[in-house]
């Protein structure tokens, strides 16, 4: 059996993320890695869960990739459907599909990769050895792309907060890794099944009593006093289109003035917007900084303009824009066109598809034949 670079691929992610959650292949799109899922199943090297909600590499996997010269522990212990354990890999993995799907290198295995772009590094690799750089902290990754450091949380049901303290502090510490110069500004992003989810996560404190632990601070508590940008961001192929344009750097200005050219100005009245053009304030929603468009939304009200447009890809439009600004007659909704975003960038925000007509190669160059 001869693999390809799309199986190899497939293998790699999963011996370093040890846990795939199966329905995130399609979420993000993934056409060509789900078709590698079968192959390697069917040969043995990976296993699909009873649950069918995960697979896994088989001790088989691990040999094989093993001998290419990519090293991967397997699991201490066995993975149970309803532990924290388990739910926090397939988290990360999730994120680390959407990651990909963008464009964005998951599979380095050293802190130092977070000084290249676009890189993301999940941080349970901080987590190995006797020296636990995590201590109790409890974001899933750190990323580095367009002109900005991301600190990663995963926002659900069973994923409540974190502990800010712990957690700025390591970002703190990591910003030489990004930038020598120290330069770069952070920013954190929520990630989740949805961005109606992660938002109404962040806007509804639990009423149940929080965990006995100094320091944890609720999601909601976070998104409301933490004074650095946060995007949310949905794992799918929607999430992933918001990354591969957020990799591409000053992605506002060059969106605006792809869509309106010369037209467009600077808006005096709010800086925070993306331009002027007439009497409205155009501000660009795909990032999913949504506290700064409700900013210029909300400045727009006090100046009493006649029009805020807001645009943005057509399912953050549909699942979130449309029903946040419902009853708010100020503000109209502009689907970003998939012509402006190939002005703006061209095919550097175009996502990432693997190659399955590429032979696999191990370390040393030469073809594999499992």
């Amino acid at each position: 059996m001869i693999l390809d670079s799309c199986d190899m691929l497939l293998l790699r992610l999963t011996g370093a993320y040890r846990y795939i959650p199966t329905a995130s292949l399609n979420t993000c799109g993934f056409r060509e890695l789900q078709g590698g899922f079968d192959m390697l199943t069917a040969a043995k090297l990976i296993r699909l869960t009873r649950s069918g909600k995960y697979f896994y590499l088989r001790p088989a996997g691990y040999e094989l990739l093993d001998s290419l010269g990519f090293h991967y522990e397997p699991p201490t212990k066995r993975a149970y459907d309803k532990s924290a354990a388990l739910r926090r890999r397939l988290e990360v993995a999730s994120v680390m599909l959407t990651c990909l799907r963008a464009g964005i290198d998951t599979l380095q295995d050293n802190v130092d990769a977070l000084a290249e772009q676009p890189t993301f590094y999940p941080s349970f690799l901080l987590r190995v050895g006797e020296i636990n750089l995590m201590n109790a902290a409890s974001c899933i990754g750190f990323g580095n792309w367009g002109d900005r450091a991301y600190m990663l949380q995963y926002v659900g049901a069973e994923s409540r907060g974190m502990y800010q303290a712990n957690e700025m502090t390591l970002f703190k510490n990591l910003s030489s890794v990004f930038s020598k110069a120290l330069r770069y500004p952070k920013a954190m992003i929520f990630a989740g099944g949805s961005y109606g989810e992660v938002y109404d996560r962040v806007h509804r404190r639990l009423v149940e009593k929080k965990p006995n632990s100094k320091g944890y601070t609720d999601y909601s508590e976070v998104y409301a006093d933490l004074d650095i940008p946060i995007n949310l961001l949905s794992c799918d192929e929607t999430g992933a289109t918001q990354l591969a344009i957020m990799r591409q750097p000053d992605y506002n200005a060059r969106i605006a003035h792809a869509a309106f050219g010369e037209r467009i100005t600077p808006d005096d009245e709010i800086p925070d917007a993306d331009g002027r053009v007439d009497d409205f304030a155009f501000v660009v929603g795909v990032d999913m900084d949504v506290r700064r468009v409700l900013r210029i939304v909300e400045a727009a009200h006090k100046l009493g303009r006649s029009e805020v447009v807001v645009a943005a890809l057509p399912k953050q439009l549909q699942d979130f824009y449309t029903p946040l600004f419902a009853a708010d007659e100020l503000v109209t909704l502009r689907s970003i066109p998939e012509s402006v975003i190939t002005r703006a960038f061209g095919d550097a925000a175009r996502l990432f598809e693997p190659d399955k007509s590429t032979p696999a190669t191990a370390k040393n160059g030469g073809t594999i034949n499992a």
